[in-house]
């Protein structure tokens, strides 16, 4: 018990861990892991997901522009369809409102209330494509522009209005971003891969490039002391990063564990969801990099992304039947 609540008490102390999770009587809840499907009109998966201190939201990958509310308690679900959004990429809650993103020529982003499920949409002017990545520093919400040159947003989300910061040439293609605390992070797809460290205050930022070989990163998170970032590569590579200076080692996978697609930290482990491996998932301890290749039940193809609520980790495919995927956080084997 003294291990589960030294973990729960790392989790509580990062700093974007919204304050519902904070509490000292927070406690891992133990489950097995399963996979849950949802009956939604359509087809396709989900492609990102977010917590909001209660539910667990999940953005879809296709024309209609559908999001879920997951209740982990009860595992009961609702829908909704956002009008004049499609491919929903990603997603972050804000302390009020869950706010994400679609990949749309213009792209669109909104936020959504987590109780009555009203939302707002802002459509982005003409050649503003492309939205891939969200997140918030705890004032504002980042969004980034998979452009050549790619941009971030800065959103205010009391009224939706952005300041825009443009990547010099070469700094293209944004996929997911973080935040550590102090800076926001956001990943450049290109080769070799880049990862921009960006002043909330004025946007100003510094670009580090990966070495040869270290390719199209595509996700990003934060462990409290470190930023991780996982590559499109194959094998895949995660890379360990030190905010202060860029410096950063790289883990690579063992052959045929590919494209490392989304990634959490659960205040123990990172875990990361690969996309060109099936059903396949990653458990790396920080401090060493050692990992274990994991198998989600069959039929979940591809991992969009994942979060950690507190207890859990949750995955979701983006391939096949719509369906959430729960493994156990705490130590052992899920």
């Amino acid at each position: 018990m003294a291990e589960v609540d030294g973990r729960v008490a790392a989790h509580a102390a990062l700093p974007w861990v919204h304050p519902w999770l904070r509490s000292p009587l927070l406690k891992y809840q133990l489950k097995k892991s399963k996979s849950i499907e949802f009956a939604l009109p359509g087809s396709g998966g989900c492609r990102c997901c977010c917590f909001d201190g209660r539910y667990v939201w999940m953005g879809r990958e296709e024309a209609n522009g559908w999001i879920v509310r997951f209740d982990p308690a009860d595992e009961s679900y609702s829908y909704v369809e956002i009008v004049g959004m499609s491919d929903i990429n990603a997603m972050c809650y804000d302390g009020s409102y869950v706010w994400f993103v679609d990949n749309q020529s213009p792209a669109r982003y909104a936020k959504i209330n987590p109780n009555t499920m009203a939302y707002t949409v802002w459509t982005l002017p003409t050649g503003y494509n492309k939205a891939r990545s969200a997140s918030f520093d705890e004032t504002y919400v980042w969004i980034g522009l998979s452009l050549s040159p790619a941009k971030a947003l800065k959103i205010d989300p009391a009224d939706g209005s952005y300041t825009e910061y443009g990547f010099a040439a070469g700094e293209n293609n944004c996929r997911r971003n973080c935040f550590d605390g102090s800076h926001v992070w956001q990943t450049l797809s290109v080769s070799p891969g880049k990862v921009a460290k960006i002043n909330p205050a004025d946007g100003s930022y510094t670009t580090y490039t990966f070495a040869a070989g270290e390719n199209g990163p595509k996700s990003i998170c934060f462990d409290g002391s470190h930023v991780w970032v996982g590559l499109g590569t194959y094998p895949a590579k995660i890379l360990k990063i030190n905010p202060a200076d860029g410096s950063y080692t790289t883990y690579t996978l063992a052959a045929d564990n590919d494209y490392a697609f989304s990634m959490c930290y659960d205040g123990h482990n990172i875990w990361i969801g690969l996309e060109g491996s099936g059903s396949r998932i990653v458990r790396m301890d920080p401090n060493d990099g050692a990992y274990n290749i994991l198998s989600l039940p069959s039929g979940n193809s591809n991992i969009g992304d994942c979060v950690f609520d507190g207890r859990h980790v949750w995955f979701v495919p983006y391939q096949g039947i719509p369906k959430i995927d729960r493994i156990v956080a705490v130590g052992g084997s899920p």
